[in-house]
């Protein structure tokens, strides 16, 4: 943002499962600073997911839904400083207009419950915000718009790859 410039790592334990946070800071003049987030101990960064494998995960429970199993779940959340929950609850399926487009899709919606590490500042913005999925109906379960409930972006998906892009080695 415009007063932080920084780049976290999140490296998970395969053996225990713990996550752990390394975070490089390259400019911080954040004026509304109320000092940092102390570390979380072991157990709120251990079987936890990290933010965008979440979404993932979300999109895997939602197919395990489809094929019989439950329509609302909770996941655990770790994005490098803070812990939280993602819960998820099936809302069905519509038809929805998403760049003058018309869509048969799934609804999803994602709420955020924070559990640890949030600056009293942040709770605000993160206190049950949530945000609605909605997904091809194909077998791809493409997300295809998230839009936040309240303040916060609408994401739409443009276009698709037509084939699959290779990542540049590390």
């Amino acid at each position: 943002n415009r007063w932080r410039q920084r780049a976290l790592t999140i490296r998970f334990d395969r053996d225990s499962g713990e996550a752990t946070a390394t975070l490089l800071t390259f400019k911080d003049d954040d004026p509304a600073d109320d000092g940092s987030n102390e570390p979380l101990a072991a157990e709120m960064r251990t079987n936890v997911f990290d933010p965008l494998v979440s979404l993932s995960e979300a999109i895997r429970r939602l197919r395990g839904h489809l094929a019989g199993g439950p329509g609302n779940f909770r996941l655990a959340v770790f994005d490098g400083r803070r812990r939280f929950d993602v819960a998820g609850a099936y809302l069905g399926v519509l038809r929805r207009e998403i760049l003058r487009r018309r869509h048969d899709v799934h609804r999803l919606r994602l709420t955020t419950i924070p559990i640890a590490g949030f600056k009293s500042r942040h709770r605000v913005l993160w206190d049950g915000s949530a945000f609605d999925l909605y997904l091809s109906r194909d077998e791809r379960l493409v997300p295809l718009q998230i839009v936040s409930l309240g303040l916060g972006p609408v994401i739409n998906l443009v276009e698709e790859c037509p084939r699959s892009c290779s990542l540049p080695a590390d």
